[in-house]
């Protein structure tokens, strides 16, 4: 009967906290169960790789706006696996957006429960979701379930800051944590290699000054290193399969890109962007010269932390050096991207409006009984379903459309493109969608190699000598009807297709 109860027993008041919300979100948008979903664009592009992963043939990241491909595929074989499994949903893209879902819940839920191994403050936890989501309120409401590359790494880097501290303290299964983490990260982002790598040496650097590594020569911390490299190697063992199957490999394309990188931003522009990320959920701070309110923001932890527990001082330390990693990173950055790749920094704000709740409310004390837990839960739970409702998708039927008035030869290959100018740069994103719904449905498409980029190696044309063209352009003026011109041209909305017989 004890082992009974103790397998039976109510889980932790952090579990609960987590699920509640995790379950709150998925039935404010409950539409990713029951919505037919048509993606285009970069969604399309994702969606075409994971179809490769279902089959255990992905070898890269998606596409970058660099024009090599992220280092690693390993999001997409997770999304593959919940696109497997999650047969309910009325579209492949529901099962995706579950699935990140799912995705993101297991990395909260471990970087709570790491959190709980270092921090003394019952609340600590409470504080922590309170201040990741205001540091993601400029992702709201879909930061949860983003399929767009850049929300792949946010709840990873969540769970990689918390680990790199624990690590710090003395606690060897973090380092585990912090090289699953890394693997994630790093493959899904190319930029984020000049976060990680040395945040990842900052964590060592400290680790020795404390310990002089001897936690990790304990016997239990070397099982955990040799979880953390048999890991790596399974993972990244896709990419090195790329890399030495072809000359050269995408990981010597991002090596040759961060080499051949000479950019050095102005000042003005980049101090103003990543101060946006502390300054972006607080309207008010328009009031207020940005310098001076995010100077305060840092404050606050800065000057108070005797005011602090041991995990919280280390953190400060820890966001300093990031900072100013990320701020370097930034410089170098070239042209607008930043505002694409750079989103991990939504999480260390998160971080930096924790350390000002500790320091703020240090003096609270709560008794966690069972009534507080259900009050504390019912406001993060009001939060999550007041923001996190999506809007409603709009089916595209543009690519359904076009290709049953096509009425394409499933025994023919055909080669989609349109022309690489201003006017129908957009038509790629339609593309893509079209090529998807080839791909799913029997079809034979590939992009000719000027947009080869785009598409796995496989959708690339390789010749396109006795092949059918299918070409995408934009007209003159709108039909929200669709128009046959000719017998082998058409006009739907923003596209012209038309088909070579």
């Amino acid at each position: 009967m004890t082992e009974l109860k103790k397998y039976l027993k109510i889980p932790s008041f952090e579990i609960q906290i987590i699920v509640f919300c995790f379950i709150t979100y998925l039935g404010v948008n409950s539409q990713f169960f029951t919505q037919p979903y048509q993606e285009t664009g970069d969604f399309a592009a994702n969606a075409l790789q994971i179809e490769r992963a279902t089959k255990g043939e992905e070898t890269l990241g998606s596409y970058s706006r660099f024009v090599v491909n992220h280092p690693g595929p390993i999001t997409f074989y997770v999304l593959a696996f919940f696109q497997k499994i999650l047969v309910f949903p009325k579209s492949i893209h529901g099962a995706h957006l579950i699935g990140i879902c799912f995705y993101n819940l297991f990395f909260i839920l471990i970087t709570i429960s790491l959190l709980r191994q270092v921090s003394k403050n019952r609340l600590s936890t409470a504080y922590l979701l309170f201040g990741t989501l205001l540091g993601l309120g400029n992702l709201l409401p879909n930061f949860f379930s983003n399929l767009w590359g850049p929300g792949f790494i946010l709840f990873p880097v969540f769970l990689f800051i918390v680990s790199v501290i624990g690590f710090i303290l003395g606690k060897p299964n973090f380092l585990f944590w912090m090289i699953f983490s890394s693997s994630f990260i790093i493959q899904n982002q190319i930029v984020a290699i000049s976060f990680i790598v040395p945040l990842f040496l900052v964590g060592l650097y400290h680790h020795y000054n404390i310990f002089k590594f001897e936690v990790i020569k304990q016997k239990r911390s070397i099982v955990w290193v040799l979880l953390g490299t048999l890991f790596t190697l399974i993972v990244w063992l896709p990419p090195f399969m790329e890399e030495f199957t072809h000359s050269p490999g995408n990981l010597t394309n991002v090596i040759l890109l961060a080499i051949k990188n000479t950019t050095f931003n102005k000042p003005g522009p980049v101090l103003k962007y990543v101060f946006s990320y502390y300054s972006g959920p607080f309207m008010f701070s328009e009031s207020f010269p940005t310098l001076l309110f995010v100077g305060f923001l840092f404050g606050i932890p800065f000057f108070n932390r005797n005011r602090l527990e041991s995990f919280d001082r280390m953190l400060l330390k820890i966001l300093i050096w990031s900072f100013f990693i990320t701020l370097f990173g930034a410089f170098k950055m070239k042209g607008g991207l930043i505002p694409h790749v750079y989103w991990f920094t939504y999480i260390l704000s998160g971080f930096w409006f924790y350390l000002c709740l500790k320091v703020l409310l240090y003096k609270f004390e709560l008794e966690l009984n069972r009534p507080n837990q259900i009050f504390l839960i019912l406001i993060l739970v009001g939060v999550v379903g007041l923001y996190g409702k999506q809007k409603v998708y709009i089916y595209d039927d543009r690519p359904e459309k076009i290709l049953q008035e096509l009425a394409l030869d499933k025994n023919t290959k055909y080669v989609l493109h349109w022309k690489q100018d201003a006017k129908n740069f957009e038509q790629g994103d339609l593309a893509i969608g079209v090529l998807l719904r080839m791909e799913r449905t029997g079809y034979h498409g590939c992009f000719l190699s000027e947009w080869g980029f785009l598409v796995p190696e496989n959708l690339r044309c390789g010749q396109t000598k006795g092949l059918k063209h299918i070409t995408f352009a934009t007209p003159d003026a709108e039909s929200e009807i669709l128009i046959r011109l000719d017998p082998n041209t058409i006009v739907y909305k923003k596209n012209i297709v038309r088909i070579d017989q």
